[in-house]
């Protein structure tokens, strides 16, 4: 599995940290401690891609 960062950006809502994982992209989403990951469609993927976040080393 290849992780490539490709930007993080901000708003009123929290972080979106945006990534490229094997060619598909996810927007780890983060207000305050509490966070998701995202897919492309802003669908919440956190229990599908529980992977993902033990390679970025994040607890959802």
């Amino acid at each position: 599995m290849k992780i490539n960062k490709t930007m993080t950006t901000y708003n009123q809502h929290g972080t979106f940290n945006w990534f490229e994982v094997d060619g598909d992209t996810y927007i780890l989403f983060k207000v305050g401690t509490t966070s998701a990951l995202l897919n492309h469609h802003y669908d919440d993927v956190t229990e599908q891609q529980s992977e993902i976040y033990r390679l970025l080393s994040t607890v959802p």
